[in-house]
Parts: structure tokens; sequence; C-alpha cells
């Protein structure tokens, strides 16, 4: 006869595994986008000398606009990171540039509702900041191979990329997490201004333009501190509810012990202090984050490890 201590370990054992599978079932978007209903035209004031300005307006046959020529000769060759090296490929990635010190554009991020949908649909655990980093052209034949990009903090999160309206084909926008995929083709709404953000660890390529000029604004995403925190309610998640009735069964891990969950997306490398130096752990991102909530709302004491790797692309 199983003495009551084995039968006591058997059933702790149980409803261990049962919360490791409970946590696989929880699923947040790894990317998201969407488009703004009502846009003006977006004019693109660029340069290639200072104090020296000339503009692009979309949308339109941009094809056909004398400014068109002038334009592409202010951009550069877009380049992309390969570890600590920048380097230029356009077998790998054919596309021109602007830096946000050559152009300005009367798009106004902070007037959209972009940001606060991309929290609250990719479950990040704070506000957001974003920072414009490119604006890119791709025109036809242009492409970027599949890549990871490179985040510059540990706030750093994602990348926004928006879609300026103009007339293209092709282009497609294809993200890639854990053998599930979710594409973003702008091509059908060239008078639309259209959106997409994605984690960064998340695999993502640019298929090849076949037609027409693809102009986009793209943005680093970052979480503000733990001041900022954006209202996760994880008290209907399944988790939330099998382990609370774990927590009040009289002897489960009655002396103690630890429940470890793997994160199912990368972060950047950092020193233990830096990595844990946020009360709410705003770095935290999608199913990491829900877990993360589930266990503080339950008074639990969280402890995070990191294990550290590389990214691949910039």
């Amino acid at each position: 006869m199983a003495s009551s201590s084995s039968l006591q370990g058997a059933a702790e054992k149980s409803v261990i595994s049962n919360l490791g599978e409970i946590a696989k079932t929880i699923q947040c978007r790894f990317s998201c986008g969407g488009s703004l209903p009502q846009v003006d035209n977006v004019t693109i004031h660029y340069t290639k000398k200072p104090r020296d300005y000339n503009a692009l307006t979309l949308p339109g046959d941009v094809t056909e606009d004398k400014n068109l020529p002038m334009f592409l000769e202010a951009c550069s060759t877009a380049s992309f990171g390969i570890g600590s090296q920048t380097v230029t490929d356009p077998t790998y990635r054919d596309a021109l540039k602007l830096d946000p010190d050559c152009f300005t554009a009367d798009f106004e991020l902070a007037n959209t509702t972009i940001l606060g949908s991309i929290a609250s649909i990719m479950a990040v655990g704070s506000s957001i900041r974003a920072e414009l980093y490119k604006l890119n052209v791709y025109s036809t034949g242009g492409h970027f191979k599949a890549h990871v990009d490179t985040p510059r903090s540990p706030e750093m999160f994602g990348s926004l990329v928006v879609s300026l309206p103009s007339q293209f084909t092709g282009g497609a926008l294809v993200t890639r997490h854990q053998r599930h995929t979710i594409t973003f083709d702008w091509s059908s709404s060239p008078t639309t201004t259209q959106w997409a953000a994605f984690y960064s660890d998340v695999e993502h390529e640019v298929l090849p333009v076949t037609s027409g000029h693809r102009f986009t604004l793209t943005y680093n995403l970052y979480t503000l501190s733990a001041c900022h925190p954006v209202s996760l309610d994880v008290t209907t998640s399944p988790l939330h509810k099998e382990l609370q009735a774990a927590l009040k069964t009289p002897h489960f891990m009655r002396e103690g012990g630890t429940l470890g969950f793997f994160c199912r997306y990368r972060y950047i490398e950092c020193e233990s202090d830096e990595f844990l130096k946020f009360r709410e752990a705003p770095f935290l991102k999608g199913e990491d984050m829900i877990i993360y909530r589930v266990a503080k709302s339950l008074g639990l004491s969280v402890q995070l490890k990191a294990i550290c790797g590389g990214y691949d692309d910039n």
C-alpha cells in the first residue's frame, strides 16, 4: 500500500504537470497590425544637403512624379547587421533609406491609436515609447530576406513598421514565431496608411516588390518604467484559476519550493541587476508577461533568471 507521502508526491507532480500544460495554452499575438481609417496625404520633406529640403507627397503615382528621381538620389543603400558588423548586400537586402536627420514626414504617430493597440494586443507590460529609426524605400525587386532584429537595450521589445500610402505590388511583410506565420500585405490599399508591429526576436522578411515603390517608416519600440504599467486582467486566465486552486490545497508544496516556466521569447543579454531592476518587469512580453502577472496577482515571489543568447541580424 502506498504511503501518504508518496501519494502526496504523486498528486503534487500531477498538479505541477497540469500547470505546465495550461501555461502552454496561453496564446498572445507576436505581431499585430491595422490601418488608419482617415489619413490625409503624407508629405515627406527630405534633404541631401543641410537646409536644402525638397518634398514628395504620397499617395499618388510617384513613378510619374518628377520629384521621385531626386528623392531616390537623396537616399542611401540600406544596410543590416550581422553580429557587431553593419554590411550592405543587395542579394540579402535591396532597399534604400533615409535617416531621421535627413527627412521629416507629416505623419504624427502620437495622434493615432497605434501604440495603445500594440500594448493591448501584444500584452506589453507598460506604456510604449516609439523612436523613429528609418524611412525605407523598396522599389521594384526590392526585398529583405528573413532575419531577426537586434534590440538596443533591455527596454526595447519590438519594432513598428508604418506603410505610407503608395502604389505598389508585392512587398508583403511576413512574420514568424514558433512555427506560426502572420503576413501583412499592404499592396491592395494604395491610398491607406497601414502598420504592423512585432517583437524583436520574431523572424520577419519583406517579400520582393513586383512593381511600384513601397515607402515605410520604421520605429523602435521601448517599454517605459514601472510607473507606467498597463492593466492586464489575468484573473480570468485558466492558469490563474488552476494555480489559485493549487495554492489553497493544504498539502501542495507545504515545505515551499519553486515553480519554473521557460520564457517563450528571447531578451537582450545584460547583467542580472539590470535585468531585474524594474519592479513590474515591463521588459517581459506576451505569454511571459501573462505568467508573471498571474504569479504576482496571487502573492507569489517571482525570481527571473536570464539564460542569454545572441541575435542574428539587425
